[in-house]
């Protein structure tokens, strides 16, 4: 697995990259940046801080987010599969109309999500998870 600096990532972004494989990004401060429609697939972000980060229309797969950092982070219109989110800070997140299949919440910290009638939640582990407020979008 390759590890990225930040600046080569976001370069690499900026440039009209949108396919990451096989990467190591974790630890790194992602808070902020517009990601939409990024494909990520078996990609590390364990530790990485993605708060108020555009991810709409994402693409997860086997991804490893523990201990990630998710504060009103927009997940709408992503696609998560094999993704574990363990131990992670979820507060503010915008799961509308998302999926999420084989996600590991185990451990997480759910505050305030936001979800809509399309939000599709499939095998999603949520054994020992921590939760506060649901709030479904109108």
């Amino acid at each position: 697995m390759l590890k990225l600096r930040l600046s080569e990532f976001k370069q690499r972004y900026s440039l009209g990259e949108r396919y990451f494989s096989y990467i190591d990004l974790s630890s790194l401060d992602l808070s902020g940046l517009n990601l939409e429609d990024i494909n990520f697939l078996v990609v590390n972000l364990q530790g990485t801080n993605l708060q108020e980060t555009n991810l709409k229309r994402a693409n997860f797969k086997n991804v490893n987010l523990d201990h990630a950092y998710l504060e009103r982070t927009d997940f709408s219109e992503a696609y998560l599969r094999n993704v574990s989110i363990k131990g992670s800070q979820i507060n503010k997140v915008d799961l509308t109309d998302s999926t999420l299949i084989n996600v590991n919440l185990s451990q997480a910290y759910l505050k305030e999500i936001y979800y809509s009638k399309l939000t599709k939640l499939r095998n999603c582990f949520e054994v020992e998870v921590i939760s506060e407020k649901f709030f479904e979008d109108k």
